[in-house]
This record gives C-alpha cells, sequence and structure tokens, in this order.
C-alpha cells in the first residue's frame, strides 16, 4: 500500500509507487497486489508511507471481496508493469566532470576524507549511548541509523583520487548518501537539509567570488536550515535532531566559529533531557521514561552532536 498524506498530486504518488515497485524489485520481493491512493492523511502532510503486508490466500481474497466503502480502489492484481522491467528501466548516472555542473570552489580531497573519518570514529564512539537512549525513549534504531550513514558516506569518497573536490558535489554526494544508506526520518532530514545547501552553494559560488569558503559555508547552511523548515513541523523545543540542528546553523551562520556553534548545538542537545516530546516515535512514550537517569536527551540531537564533534576533531588533526 502506497498512502497518500495528504499533500501529493496524483503524478506525484505514482511516480512515489513506481520507485516503491523498482526497489521490492531490487530485493527480489513480489506483489501480488497493490493499493495506491489516499487513505490515512495528515491533513495535507506533503508525504506518503509505504505498507507491506506478508499475503495469505485467505487475505487475498479479503482484499480481492467486493466492498461499499467509496472511497476503497480495487486492488491492482501484481504491476501494471512487470517489476523486473521496472527496475531495468532507470538508470542512475554517476556524477561526472562532464555531466555535473561545477562551481569553481574546491576543497582539497585529502582534508573531506581527513573529516568524514574522524566523523567516523566519533559517531562509532557514540552510537551505543545513542543507541541505549533511544530504546529506552524511542525506536531503538536511531544509533544504528546514523552510522549507516556514515559508513555509507566513507565508502562513498574512500576511491576518490583527485586533488580537490567541488565543494557543492561534496554535499550533493552526502545528502545522496544519507537517503540511501540511514532510511527512516532522520536520513530524510539530513538528505533534505544538506541538498539545499548544496543547491545553495552552486548558486553562490557561480555569482561570486568575493567570499570565503566558510562564509560560503555560513550562507548555505542557513539557506539548508530554511529549506528543511519548510518539509518539517519540528522547532527547537518539540525534542528532535532539530534542537541541537537550529542552533547550530544559526550560531554559525552568524560566527563563522565551528566550535562556538557546537557549544551551542550540545547546549541545545542537552535541553531535551526532561522535555516532553511534540514529534516522532518519543512522542507516545511516557513522561517516567524520560525522567530516568535525570532524564534521557533526544538520540537524534546527540546525532547531531557527534557529526559536529567529529568535523571539530578532524580540523584540529589537519591544522596540527
Amino acid at each position: 500500500m502506497v498512502n497518500n498524506l495528504g499533500g501529493l498530486s496524483v503524478l506525484e504518488i505514482g511516480v512515489v509507487a513506481d520507485e516503491v515497485v523498482k526497489q521490492l524489485a531490487q530485493r527480489s520481493i513480489y506483489i501480488e497486489r497493490s493499493l495506491v491512493g489516499t487513505f490515512i492523511t495528515s491533513l495535507d502532510g506533503p508525504g506518503f508511507s509505504v505498507t507491506l503486508l506478508s499475503l495469505d490466500d485467505e487475505l487475498r481474497d479479503l482484499l480481492d471481496a467486493p466492498t461499499t466503502a467509496p472511497a476503497w480502489p480495487r486492488s491492482i492484481h501484481g504491476w501494471a508493469i512487470d517489476a523486473e522491467s521496472v527496475s531495468k528501466r532507470e538508470t542512475i548516472v554517476p556524477v561526472t566532470k562532464a555531466n555535473a555542473r561545477e562551481t569553481g570552489v574546491n576543497v582539497p580531497t585529502l582534508l573531506v576524507k581527513v573529516l568524514i573519518e574522524s566523523v567516523a570514529r566519533t559517531t562509532a564512539r557514540d552510537e551505543p549511548k545513542i543507541t541505549e537512549y533511544d530504546t529506552l525513549a524511542g525506536d531503538g534504531d536511531c544509533g544504528e541509523t546514523l552510522l549507516n550513514g556514515v559508513t555509507g558516506l566513507v565508502k562513498e569518497f574512500e576511491n576518490d583520487d583527485a586533488v580537490s573536490l567541488d565543494i557543492s558535489q561534496v554535499f550533493r554526494r552526502t545528502a545522496t548518501t544519507a537517503e540511501r544508506s540511514m532510511g527512516g526520518t532522520s536520513g530524510a532530514i539530513y538528505a533534505i537539509f544538506l541538498n539545499a545547501v548544496a543547491n545553495r552553494l552552486l548558486e553562490l559560488t557561480t555569482s561570486s567570488s568575493s567570499l570565503t569558503v566558510s562564509e560560503f559555508i555560513q550562507q548555505a547552511l542557513q539557506s539548508g536550515l530554511d529549506e528543511l523548515c519548510r518539509y518539517t513541523p519540528a522547532r527547537i523545543d518539540h525534542r528532535t535532531l532539530m534542537d541541537a540542528l537550529i542552533p547550530f546553523v544559526k550560531n554559525y551562520s552568524l560566527s563563522g566559529s565551528l566550535k562556538a556553534a557546537l557549544a551551542e548545538a550540545r547546549k541545545g542537545a542537552e535541553s531535551t533531557r526532561q522535555m516532553v516530546a511534540a514529534l516522532g516515535r518519543a512522542s507516545y512514550v511516557g513522561q517516567d521514561r524520560f525522567d530516568e537517569e535525570g532524564g534521557i536527551p533526544d538520540p537524534g540531537a546527540l546525532g547531531v552532536v557527534s557529526i559536529l564533534e567529529g568535523l571539530c576533531d578532524g580540523l584540529d588533526t589537519r591544522a596540527n
């Protein structure tokens, strides 16, 4: 079942359904019946949900049974296009110098690798604690999801042998890796944010050459946050990763100091210890769970801090 949360057009939900078919085919999952439409909405939420059901003969007959429910669609037998042909129809073309629009602002490849490896160390260090907190006040996968994303990022850049990399493409590839490797809500949030940062970097660096790399990133991060806030209602005091991300971006955009901005992110994450969750899985957990151990900080916010600590450590290592 591919469910429209209310804000997607028929065309968009069709594209989503097509992508679901393609990805299921890649995992050798056969679709016996499919339902695509608007079933359970979040008012006019710009999103969708995907539900899979292991189907036996009895359930299949029930799905096929006649109904007088006016909004219930007829189930589709299999898929209109053979699943294998769908999976082969689209090919993702790797970004190359021939087809990538470059900004002309490059960063050393070695620096990118040093930063990624440093982030890999800090997230591996912090994953057990993040997972422990998420097990107490969530679904227990936040730490593993974060680690999957960073591991994917290491693999994405480990074989790059160019002297330097275009800065917008670094962010673009990081966003793509987050989307592919992380999954879940946090993967989507990171992907939206980083893609928006990449877009803004492309605009800034192709229209101005008077700014430093740090100044480019300052402006791009704020644009990325503004874009992200169009897609999520999460804000400060909602007990999400935004409690760390928002103060970090705001401080860095103004000061240009990564360490000062990291300090603000830490404060934001710490402030979530006994905060009542307004969004996400944690919003269904009783307040007594958050009072354990003097309060449980939001795992997503801790993940943001872990990444930023890795970046700071990497820059310090590079400087020394």
